[in-house]
């Protein structure tokens, strides 16, 4: 089961045909995670992209411009989504959310 810590909230996205599971972090990043079609017809995955400027009602931009954002990451496991969250939490941390802006314009994009 995917954690619920920092969870805005869950959705489903009949558009897609997607379940959403939305994380806001206290720097104002967070991470869109959507169930995807099964994998070997065994079971689902999820994939995840990193989002800011999110509101309560669940509208977010995308957030290309981060170090942690190269495509879409799929994970096999809720267990593999878990450490992917945990990590972004800790990447977009207030104060590391400055010193990541700095170190990226200083040298352009950096890889985590």
């Amino acid at each position: 089961m995917l954690t619920n810590e920092d969870l805005l909230m869950e959705r489903y996205e009949k558009i897609v045909d997607s379940n959403q599971r939305i994380y806001r972090f206290s720097s104002g990043y967070g991470l869109l995670l959507s169930d995807v079609a099964p994998v070997r017809n065994s079971h689902y995955s999820w994939s995840a992209i990193v989002i800011e400027n999110i509101t309560d009602g669940g509208l977010f931009n995308i957030a290309y411009e981060t170090p942690f954002h190269s495509s879409v990451n799929i994970f096999q496991t809720d267990a593999e989504a878990n450490a992917f969250i945990a990590k972004a939490k800790n990447l977009f941390t207030k104060e590391k959310t400055m010193k990541l802006v700095v170190e990226v314009e200083r040298v352009g994009r950096i890889g985590v």
